[in-house]
């Protein structure tokens, strides 16, 4: 680079919230409300008179009121709705889960509780012969495979390349929505705090047999007297696939399994050396003992200690998937408490306005010392490229409608969603991708006296980040079975279709 030249940060944004056609701050359904009663209000005029009509206006009025006024990210009838679910999953004692022998279980096994239930786990061979579980989420006919990646940091990067691999991310998110059948992408950064003993396995597994002596001693010691309670950060990527998307029809449970097993195994290798362009390692698929081992130390963390010593021991380890959940779980609404594990898990109900450049989220994402354990998932769903431009066109309209309903002066707001509506068309048109994205933070402490000073660490870093963080409130078990990252997404396993939930 020639000196004098002056190097721009470049600055990221464009994101807004997914458009509903409807009159004024109203979305489609409770437009169609209004509508109707509207037309029930005339019927009424009609019938009854006058005043009737006005007296029905206003106790309609009142009623639509909550439809529109926002609270916590949500409407207020949304919040009501969410509060009488939890108190009627209370009442019925549904908050609460044992298994094992003294549990509910009938096989006596430590079987995973709630959205994670009905979940199974196969063994499958990708096109290059590696070994990969390939999860089966049966509730919503939809499959997923978990790749472990490591991430190379920014440190001693420069802006060009941070540039190159955020634009290969987006393009990687595009190609998911050209791929066909993809439903979700899950990103998650994962700190683990380790104690010695995780650093001491790694060593023991990377030794040879043949090296000598003395080399096998400084290996051991440094790995014996380097400083410990350090965090490790660990990268997964899971991909989430339909039956349909992939055009496999339902048969027998082991003929589905071996249709879907080829199928992703076929565009496993392809997707995940994709991964090596956005700054990642190439991903390499979890095996049926790895995920069943991740799952396990997440719902007991203070187990994960003491498979990482029997590891450097060089004894087996073997945790089965069906034996991987918690002996014990006890929901409250802010808070989900796991064998020896206390979590909480904020959604992102709004995201940074404006531009951000690309090491915004280092801080949420780096270890914390007072939050050493925690994990960071965005969940991404890919739009069908053969629907890109329905939606983008969908959501431009409506930002024309917002800004020309105003008289005089355009509204700030109004007018930058606007632009950034008219540059996702632009950019669609060029071929890019359209991804709708959420965000979920899930602290896990092992101490008590620990947990309000990880999460009011985690709020914080949140607000540095400019997320608007929020407990998932009365839903704390199905928000941390999301966040874990092994294919559940939580919109296809909503009582409420998801299609039916963005218009309202």
């Amino acid at each position: 680079m020639s000196a004098g030249v002056e190097v721009k940060d470049r600055t990221y944004g464009g994101w807004r919230r997914p458009a509903s056609p409807g009159v004024g701050p109203l979305k489609l359904i409770p437009t169609m409300v209004m509508m109707a009663g509207l037309g029930m209000t005339l019927l009424v005029s009609m019938v009854a008179g006058l005043w009737w009509a006005l007296g029905f206006a206003m106790v309609a009025l009142l009623g639509a009121g909550p439809a529109v006024i926002p609270f916590r990210g949500r409407t207020v009838y949304a919040e009501w709705s969410k509060s009488a679910r939890w108190r009627r999953h209370q009442r019925r004692g549904r908050n609460m889960y044992r298994s094992g022998l003294a549990g509910v279980t009938p096989s006596g096994t430590r079987s995973l509780p709630g959205l994670l239930a009905k979940v199974k786990v196969w063994e499958a061979t990708d096109a290059i012969g590696r070994d990969f579980a390939l999860v089966e989420i049966q509730a919503a006919h939809q499959w997923a495979v978990v790749m472990r990646v490591a991430a190379q940091g920014g440190a001693l990067v420069d802006s060009e390349t941070n540039d190159v691999w955020v634009a290969s991310w987006g393009e990687y998110l595009a190609l998911l929505g050209q791929e066909g059948g993809v439903v979700q992408a899950a990103a998650v950064v994962e700190t683990i705090p380790d104690a010695g003993a995780m650093l001491y396995s790694h060593v023991a597994t990377q030794i040879r047999d043949d090296a000598p002596q003395f080399a096998r001693d400084v290996a051991f010691s440094a790995a014996a007297e380097l400083p410990v309670d350090v965090a490790d950060t660990v990268g997964y990527v899971t991909l989430t696939f339909t039956e349909r998307g992939l055009g496999i029809d339902r048969k027998g449970s082991d003929q589905t399994a071996a249709a879907v097993a080829e199928e992703v195994g076929r565009r496993l290798p392809g997707l995940s050396v994709a991964l090596k362009d956005a700054g990642a390692s190439e991903g390499r698929p979890l095996s049926v003992a790895q995920l069943s081992r991740r799952v396990r130390e997440a719902f007991d963390p203070a187990v994960a200690a003491e498979l990482a010593e029997s590891e450097a021991e060089g004894l087996p380890i073997h945790v089965e998937f069906a034996d991987a959940g918690p002996s014990a779980h006890d929901e409250t609404a802010l808070s989900y408490r796991h064998d020896s594990g206390l979590s909480r898990t904020y959604e992102a109900l709004q995201v940074p306005p404006g531009v951000v450049r690309d090491a915004h989220m280092e801080r949420l994402m780096g270890p914390m010392r007072t939050a050493p354990r925690k994990r960071v998932t965005l969940l991404y769903r890919p739009v069908d490229a053969g629907r890109t431009a329905e939606t983008v066109d969908r959501d431009y309209k409506s930002a024309i409608n917002r800004a020309g309903r105003r008289k005089g002066l355009v509204h700030a707001h109004d007018s930058a969603d606007l632009r950034s509506a008219r540059q996702a068309t632009e950019e669609e048109a060029d071929g890019a991708g359209v991804v709708s994205f959420s965000v979920l933070v899930t602290v896990t402490v092992t101490d008590d006296d620990a947990f309000d000073r990880a999460c009011t660490t985690i709020e914080r870093a949140g607000r540095g980040a400019r997320f608007r963080l929020s407990p998932v409130r009365g839903a704390q078990a199905a928000a941390f079975a999301g966040a874990l990252g092994i294919g559940l997404s939580l919109p296809d396993l909503s009582v409420l279709p998801h299609v039916a939930r963005e218009h309202i």
